[in-house]
């Protein structure tokens, strides 16, 4: 039992670079997505979900299979006090 108490003791004081478990990037990698999104609304051209996640699937060389959608829902709650999301509007 002492064995294992040590090894949770250590595993705690190791950083963590993914706060969460199912994080699919690290936190490093997740505030250069968000600089890069907010520079690109900045500049007046903000991403849609699908352009920004084709970014980050080329960015961090994800396969083919990798669709984003289940990140990008986490991505959007991580991040909601830096970036904002809203539905686009269609032309009449």
């Amino acid at each position: 039992k002492a064995e294992s108490l040590r090894k949770a003791y250590q595993r705690a004081q190791q950083t963590k670079d993914r706060p969460h478990k199912n994080m699919e990037f690290s936190e490093i990698q997740e505030k250069i997505i968000c600089a890069f999104s907010l520079a690109m609304a900045t500049r007046g051209a903000p991403l849609t979900k699908r352009i920004l996640i084709d970014y980050v699937k080329n960015l961090f060389k994800k396969g083919d299979n990798w669709s984003g959608r289940g990140w990008f829902d986490g991505f959007k709650n991580r991040h909601a006090d830096l970036l904002s999301f809203s539905a686009g509007k269609g032309l009449d």
